[in-house]
């Protein structure tokens, strides 16, 4: 029996390896023209796709939009910002899809969109009063979205797929004139939330009538962290939960943690990594149906039960990940994870550069298998003194972490097991993840 249950593990382990677990390279061009004539090499941030044309932005030497229409091979471009007034292009700061439409907010107030019939861009104005960087735009539906923040109406809205703005008010009486506009969701036309911060203190503000007042409200604060003004920077929202990142990095290490809220006052943990070097940074969370991805600098996550469990797919090794490479924007297309990163070459001169470089990851065999045969359960939970764990696949290892990403328990040899029995008697009560095969996330609570 044993030899069966050896046997059919190695077929599993030969069966999933033969679909791709690594991030493949995309022999694309690294270089594009200026409008000068100039060649030089361009840098993604943030990437998206419209009926099958690939979009990303260029934030190098002239700011810009490139496209592809060959799935990332060959990239050209599709619009320049204009020069500011010290011959500067000015700064493009997202690409958001929404619908059958494509919005490129930049500075001076300004939307560039992608219309859906024409397959021109259109570049449209919020308002005159706006000439303020259009740094954040999020959608409600297809129709409704709002922009901010504006420092004496905070957002501007549209109704009608961001053709026309119409300010909002309310906010200023609200706020502190010392308030700094960190980031905002919309959940519905008239319930928006937003955090701001007042001499390093975080502030929290919503409205349910569409921006005619605003209430201030106290929310449950994550651990203290360095990089405080950062920890509301990937805030989204997939109903019914508000998902935002934590992170914490000291001068050596780091780690990252995924929060979610049904109220936007308490927040539960749904992931929780361990001390590493340099530490892990999420540069987007993005949910396609059930099916939802955590991406960015040492961390690929993947979930397919809309955000409770996380299995963790980044592998160190991969070429993907070389000097901590960061993410610069992902999107899923017909079963594959597409992002933006970077890797070595040498230069005309033999010197080292860096170059732009997209990759993608089949996640079509991946998720078909893992859902297949990855099937954990923890009881009781919560428990006060054992934790019960019974998986489909066989069991190699474990580790008990804790919120703040130290381990306390883990096995000290291999386990090839089915099932395992945790005394968990010696953890002071509160909430811990179990990682399961350095890849699964399971959370459980200790009374």
């Amino acid at each position: 029996m044993k030899f069966i249950y050896t046997f059919t593990f190695l077929l599993i382990l030969f069966h999933t390896s033969t679909f791709s677990r690594e991030w493949e390279l995309i022999d694309n061009n690294s270089t594009i023209f200026n409008p000068k004539g100039e060649e030089f090499h361009f840098k993604s941030f943030e990437m998206e796709e419209l009926f099958g044309t690939f979009y990303t932005v260029n934030l190098s030497n002239t700011n810009g939009v490139l496209f592809s229409n060959d799935l990332g091979h060959r990239w050209d471009v599709a619009f320049y910002e204009t020069l500011n007034s010290a011959n500067v292009s000015n700064i493009i700061y997202d690409l958001v899809k929404q619908g059958d439409q494509l919005y490129v907010p930049a500075d001076n107030g300004i939307i560039h969109i992608l219309d859906s019939e024409t397959k021109k861009w259109r570049k449209i104005p919020i308002s005159n009063q706006y000439k303020e960087p259009a740094k954040y735009l999020q959608f409600v539906n297809d129709s409704v979205a709002f922009v901010g923040f504006h420092f004496t109406y905070g957002f501007f809205k549209t109704t009608n797929k961001g053709i026309n703005w119409k300010p909002m008010e309310g906010v200023l009486p609200t706020t502190n004139l010392n308030f700094n506009f960190l980031n905002f969701v919309a959940v519905s036309e008239d319930e928006l939330y937003m955090v701001g911060s007042v001499d390093d203190s975080l502030r929290f503000y919503k409205t349910t009538n569409s921006g005619d007042s605003w209430t201030s409200f106290e929310s449950e604060l994550f651990e203290e962290s360095e990089l405080i003004t950062n920890e509301y920077y990937n805030l989204t929202y997939e109903a019914p939960y508000f998902y935002v990142e934590n992170r914490f990095k000291d001068l050596k290490i780091g780690k990252t943690s995924i929060m979610r809220s049904t109220d936007f006052i308490t927040w539960e943990p749904v992931f929780v990594s361990d001390f590493i070097d340099f530490g892990k940074f999420i540069h987007g969370i993005k949910f396609y149906g059930n099916e939802g991805f955590a991406l960015g600098t040492q961390v690929f996550l993947y979930s397919s039960d809309k955000g409770d469990t996380w299995y963790d797919i980044y592998d160190e090794d991969d070429r993907f990940y070389d000097n901590s490479n960061p993410v610069n924007g992902f999107f899923l297309f017909n079963g594959y994870i597409y992002a933006a990163s970077a890797i070595e070459e040498k230069d005309e001169d033999g010197g080292i550069i860096r170059v732009n470089k997209f990759f993608r990851f089949d996640m079509r065999n991946f998720t078909s298998v893992e859902n297949e045969i990855w099937n954990v359960s923890l009881y009781p939970n919560p428990t006060e003194s054992i934790i019960n764990i019974e998986s489909d696949e066989l069991i190699n290892t474990y580790e008990i972490i804790d919120l703040t990403g130290k381990i306390h328990h883990r096995n000290q040899s291999q386990i090839n097991d089915y099932r395992l029995n945790i005394n968990i008697e010696n953890l002071i009560s509160g909430t811990y993840f179990i990682r399961i095969n350095e890849r699964l996330y399971k959370r459980f609570v200790k009374k």
